[in-house]
């Protein structure tokens, strides 16, 4: 969600979800960590990591963003 504040600044928000379990060994094929493993496996990704991965493409939309001119950016990591 984006809102629109004064001198034509910005605030995004964004709710994502980051997988829990850290070894894909440990979960079931239907879970999410699974999905992800696959979708990163399927893109060339060697020893895919969905839950690094995640901070990883935050931390890059994150850059372009910047770049965008916002300045600033807080993480909540559980």
């Amino acid at each position: 969600m984006k809102l629109g504040g004064r001198n034509k600044k910005s605030v995004v928000f964004i709710t994502a979800y980051r997988v829990g379990i850290p070894k894909i060994q440990d979960v079931g094929p239907k879970t999410v960590m699974a999905q992800q493993f696959g979708i990163l496996s399927e893109l060339g990704v060697k020893n895919p990591d969905p839950r690094n991965q995640f901070i990883k493409d935050l931390k890059k939309r994150d850059s372009a963003a910047t770049k965008r001119e916002r300045k600033h950016t807080m993480y909540r990591r559980k």
